[in-house]
């Protein structure tokens, strides 16, 4: 015979063997072992990617099967033999059974490890298993990598079932492989419970230096024994009730198989259309008799039972105990759990009824083997009780499993790597009004929900997220959900609440602080948690920096106070990466995350008719990628008997400072009888302002021109036009050529910017807090050491102006109307359920009230506090998030009756007590309106805006009012629009996706042609025009600390070290301040990073001057004209080998 016609018959019988074992190799060989060790030729790419999408739609077992289809109709010569060798290295046993030698039955060894995976899997330390079972060959590499990913997924009790999944996959003798690695693990008792005999003998012969015994032997059959004379060979000592449960699992498993058996092998006489010119009966011995029939395993292990009456009788009870979890895994919604048990001392006591069995998937031709793929094709059932029927039988089950009273187990042999959730997935139960909100997003769909503040959107929120997680399950896939919030202190309060709901599923609340302090990795966070929550900021930045690979990482996103997702904002710019995927041509918009946004308001921006707010409306559903908007309509009455809405007191607004046809939540005041100080004050800023126009070398400026008229103040001072007129003269000023003109309006611009401060104090709180103000900036002006004249006349000014004779105490009307309005509300209820928010425009205004309130003993007696935010410095009036977090704690315990606040309490803080929340004398847009007034959660709760009378605030809150009944209106009528065309809705929000990614990419084209043309800049003291540094020197730190690295900065800039530095991670630390070298200004910080030595520098403390020798200040680094690289390894080694550096 030649070579050629032997290869052909090796190939039929091959062929012969491959069909016969068909369900077998799907059962056990992992797909992607197939596509590693099969030649490229033999499964294209095309063939690859449909195997991979079939992977991720179905399961790994179809995957193989796939493969194996593909094989069967390929014309390649050589594919079954290629087959035998893909499978040589993993599957030694299957690929020898493909040559015709007799694979092994290992039945009865599979079903004691099944029907015991429970209590294994909940005793077993799975990390310490591993490597003993990689030595052994008993799983590989692949394998050990998914049961170490699920171990940070989904805990221990999740990985151990896996790694059981595996075990019978590879070697003939992995059972006694499986038990030899416990014992060598250190966990001998529950190998001895899984088998004494076995393994005290391995014990005693490893004792006396035995490493290889005989033992193996007896937990192997005969590969040529018929099935009726399987026999176990343990001496007696397998408990009956073990064997008992073997033999009734077996049967209830075969009952299934009988009925749903599509595909039985016959060996005696192969057919002739699938043997070719194959003519020899194949052997019997192959195949396992248990993958075709088991009625002879069942009377032989029959014979093991006891004769004693009592056995029969505890048999009897597990035969109807084994039914009736049968009928109940039948009858359940299939629920692939992810609330696995990781309690070490775990005790299958009666109130372990939520214990989980294993369940395989029905197999065709097969039941008794594990699979060895992902654990995609297993599932775990938990059993719920269901009645009391139910959970009598559970926990007989496990009263006569433990009759064997297994030995106690030791903690120290366990790795405590996953969570003790055993609670009931129970649904989360939500009122009609919440159902109503919830629909649209539940069933699938990219929306966004408004519903009042107090109305229970989080709540709403986490049903949703649980029915996705349900909704993942059924179709065998991992949910990843993240929430995210503006700031540390929602994120909190947020995290705790989906705690509390989401109890089974692992919740974790991360911010920038927890991420530095803890050392946090967000892609670990993501691989071992269900949920996260976080400050948007933090999930911009790893996705900036690639930590977070693809926003397609997550399968929901919800977006807490969505209103936010628009222009520059952290919202707008994630949701960026998602839409940049669902507008590339070709991309599977299947992988994007669902998008969820959650808002009390969404606004109508500066429309002022229902055109122009749909318009606004429809921009945020374009920037959120939602099709609709869902509010309650079918049960308003409910909603409103359940969400506080603030009234007014109609009683209070009497007399000539209301209007009668203003709303009756303003509350007008006038103003002061007495203005002295503000007179004096004015006095002093029109004389600074006189100095700055007449200097004689201000006069000669031609660049800018027109500078002169920049330096035309407006006659209202103390007020927001000032502030403006302020920040334009100065942007101006730094265009200015001439040091000497910079030198002289620096200080007079710094000046001007403290008086009117003082001015806007005054105004709103006590002349003492205004002077106080002043008090403290003059004195650290005085501190520098170098005052030239211009800077002590200024000095001088200060002094005349601010004399005891112009600082007389005059009781400001708004602090009364404040003080009665706080007493009221607090005499109506009493202290203990009070609760009073009081927001203001700035730091520095809400310090002063507090200060007031001090002084004041019926207010004092109230502990007030402040609530601002946490960004800036402390001597900026800035708090750390910390403080915030305890604020806020003990507003809500009373220890704080009245919370003093700038807008960073505005949105989302959840206070049920507080009762009155009042708007000092600033208003700004709708949204933050309805924001505000949301605060007041208590029922009987008011709202009032304090409004001085000429200042326009009242006008302001006019509007806000009438953009509200707009917004309302807006919404219902593109909610019809929806209703009745939604194709049309859909493709005007397309074309405004497709609009701003083309400004987008438009901008980031202009970006990076300015980057080639990007010269290098020189960066200049803004006091003194003193040369600091070149642009080309400042690396970025953290993707946060701009630093420079010009050896010789020491020569110009000084260094102040502080004697207590900051601590902010590992890495970093901050202590010291650096100054210009010439005139003293502030330039920031230093920081050491990695044992070196950097200064940290504010760029709005320099003047930047290009290559054109045009000159720009920047507030903010991002307005800068050149790019900051990261700091590098190269960079690092320069500084340190400068001999600059001593």
């Amino acid at each position: 015979m030649t070579d050629e016609k032997m290869e052909a018959s090796d190939e039929r019988k091959i062929q012969f063997y491959v069909e016969a074992l068909f369900e077998i190799i799907v059962d056990r060989v992992d797909y992607q072992h197939l596509m590693v060790f099969l030649p490229f030729d033999m499964l294209s790419s095309v063939h690859r990617k449909e195997v991979f999408n079939i992977k991720q739609r179905d399961s790994p077992s179809a995957a193989t099967r796939r493969i194996l289809e593909i094989l069967k109709v390929s014309k390649m010569p050589g594919k079954y033999r290629a087959l035998i060798d893909s499978l040589q290295r993993n599957y030694p046993t299957l690929a020898g059974a493909l040559t015709g030698r007799p694979l092994p039955d290992d039945s009865v060894q599979q079903n004691i490890i099944k029907v015991f995976s429970s209590y294994i899997s909940e005793r077993m330390s799975t990390i310490q298993l591993l490597p003993y079972l990689i030595r052994s060959s008993v799983i590989v590499q692949l394998e050990k990598e998914q049961v170490e990913a699920e171990l940070r997924n989904y805990g221990n009790i999740r990985a151990a079932h896996l790694l059981l999944l595996h075990l019978p996959a590879h070697v003939e003798n992995w059972y006694t492989e499986f038990l030899k690695a416990l014992c060598d693990s250190g966990q001998i008792d529950l190998a001895e419970f899984i088998d004494e005999s076995f393994t005290k003998k391995y014990i005693t012969r490893s004792d006396a230096g035995v490493t290889k015994t005989d033992a193996d032997a007896q937990f192997h059959l005969s590969r040529n024994e018929k099935r009726t004379d399987v026999t176990i060979n343990t001496a007696g000592n397998f408990h009956e009730t073990s064997k008992k449960v073997i033999v009734q699992e077996e049967k209830e498993l075969d009952e299934v198989e009988n009925e749903e058996m599509i595909h039985e092998v016959q060996y005696d006489q192969p057919a002739s259309d699938s043997l070719g010119d194959l003519g020899a009966a194949a052997p019997r011995s192959i195949i396992p008799e248990s993958y075709t029939t088991h009625k002879d395993n069942f009377q032989t292990m029959s014979t093991l039972e006891s004769d004693n009456p009592e056995s029969f009788n505890q048999q009897a009870e597990l035969d109807q105990i084994v039914s009736e979890h049968k009928v109940n895994r039948m009858t359940d919604e299939m629920d692939v759990s992810h609330n696995a048990n990781s309690s070490d001392d775990t005790d299958m006591s009666e109130s372990d009824s939520d214990d989980f069995l294993y369940q395989r998937p029905a197999l065709t031709g097969n039941d008794s083997s594990s699979s060895a793929s992902d654990l995609d094709d297993a599932v775990y059932k938990q059993q719920t009780p269901i009645g009391n029927k139910r959970n009598t039988s559970a926990s007989k089950l496990d009263n006569i499993v433990n009759q064997r009273q297994p030995p106690a187990v030791n903690k120290n042999n366990f790795s405590d790597t996953g969570d003790s959730r055993k609670d009931e997935d129970v649904e989360i139960s939500l009122r009609r009004y919440q159902q109503e909100l919830a629909r649209p997003a539940m069933q699938g769909k990219n929306v966004i929900i408004v519903a009042p503040t107090g109305s229970g959107k989080t709540r709403v929120a986490c049903r949703i997220v649980q029915e996705h997680f349900r909704q993942m399950r059924l179709k065998h896939a991992i949910g990843k959900v993240i929430l995210l919030v503006r700031d540390v202190a929602l994120a909190d309060q947020h995290g705790k609440t989906l705690q509390d709901l989401l109890r089974n599923y692992r919740t974790q609340a991360i911010s920038g602080d927890t991420k530095r302090n803890q050392g946090i990795s967000l892609e670990d966070s993501l691989d071992g948690h269900d949920i996260l929550v976080l400050t948007a900021q933090l999930l911009l930045n790893s996705l900036m920096n690639g930590e977070i690979q693809s926003i397609t990482q997550f399968s929901l996103i919800i977006f807490d106070e969505c209103h936010h997702c628009h222009d520059e904002h952290s919202y707008n710019k994630i949701m960026q990466y998602y839409l940049d995927i669902k507008l590339r041509p070709g991309r599977n918009v299947h992988s994007l995350p669902q998008i969820i946004g959650l808002t009390a308001s969404v606004g109508v921006g500066k429309a002022c008719d229902i055109l122009g707010a749909k318009t606004h409306i429809k921009k945020l559903m374009a920037n959120l990628d939602a099709e609709l908007i869902s509010t309650v309509k079918e049960n308003q009455e409910e909603l409103q008997q359940h969400v506080a809405t603030p009234t007014s007191d109609a009683g209070i607004l009497c007399g000539p400072e209301t209007e009668a046809d203003e709303p009756d939540t303003i509350i007008r005041i006038r103003p002061r009888a007495n203005d002295a100080f503000r007179l004096s004050i004015t006095r002093v800023m029109d004389t600074i302002e006189n100095m700055m126009r007449n200097f004689d070398v201000v006069k000669r400026v031609t660049r800018p021109p027109d500078y002169v008229s920049e330096l035309n103040a407006p006659s209202d001072k103390g007020s927001e036009p000032y502030i403006q007129w302020l920040s334009n003269m100065w942007k101006a000023t730094t265009e200015v050529h001439d040091p000497e003109v910079r030198r002289f309006i620096r200080p007079c611009y710094k000046h001007l910017q403290w008086y009117n401060e003082a001015l806007i104090i005054y105004n709103d709180a006590r002349v003492k807090d205004a002077v106080d103000f002043l008090k403290e900036k003059m004195d650290d002006w005085q501190s520098r050491p170098k005052l030239d004249v211009n800077e002590q006349c200024l000095l001088m000014l200060y002094r005349a102006g601010t004399r005891t004779k112009y600082i007389q105490e005059v009781p400001n009307p708004k602090l009364d109307e404040l003080k009665k309005l706080i007493l009221k509300s607090f005499r109506e209820k009493s202290v203990e359920e009070s609760r009073c928010i009081v927001f203001v425009k700035t730091r520095t205004l809400a310090g002063a009230l507090v200060s007031w309130m001090t002084d004041t003993p019926e207010l004092n007696v109230l502990s007030p506090t402040v609530f601002v935010g946490a960004n800036a410095a402390k001597d900026k009036g800035g708090i750390t998030r910390f403080q915030q977090g305890d604020k806020l704690a003990d507003f809500r315990r009373g220890r704080y009756k009245i919370m003093v606040a700038t807008s960073v309490a505005e949105e989302g803080l959840d206070i049920q007590q507080c009762n009155l929340v009042l708007r000092y004398d600033h208003v700004t847009h709708e949204i933050a309106m309805v924001q505000s007034r949301g605060r007041a959660r208590a029922m009987d709760s008011k709202y009032h805006v304090l409004a001085q009378i000429g200042k326009g605030t009242a006008a302001k809150e006019e509007v806000n009012i009438r953009r509200e009944k707009l917004m309302e209106k807006a919404i219902n009528e593109l909610q019809g629009d929806i209703q009745r065309n939604l194709p049309s809705i859909r493709k005007n929000i397309r074309d405004l996706q497709e609009e701003d990614k083309l400004d987008r990419d438009l901008q980031a084209q202009q970006k990076k042609q300015k980057q080639k043309k990007q010269r290098d800049c020189e960066l200049r003291c803004i006091q003194c025009d003193e040369f600091i540094c070149m642009s080309s020197d400042i690396r970025k730190i953290q993707n946060a600390h701009n630093v420079v690295i010009d050896p010789t900065l020491r020569k110009r800039v000084s260094f102040t070290k502080s004697a207590n530095p900051v601590f902010q991670d590992d890495e970093i630390e901050f202590g010291g301040k650096i100054f210009c070298s010439k005139c003293h200004e502030d330039f920031g910080q230093i920081c050491i990073y990695r044992h070196q030595e950097y200064p940290v520098i504010k760029i709005e403390k320099f003047i930047i001057i290009t290559d054109r020798d045009e000159r720009k200040s920047c507030k903010k680094w991002k307005q800068v004209p050149f790019e900051v690289p990261k700091l590098t390894i190269e960079d690092r080694k320069k500084l340190l080998n400068s001999d600059d550096l001593e």
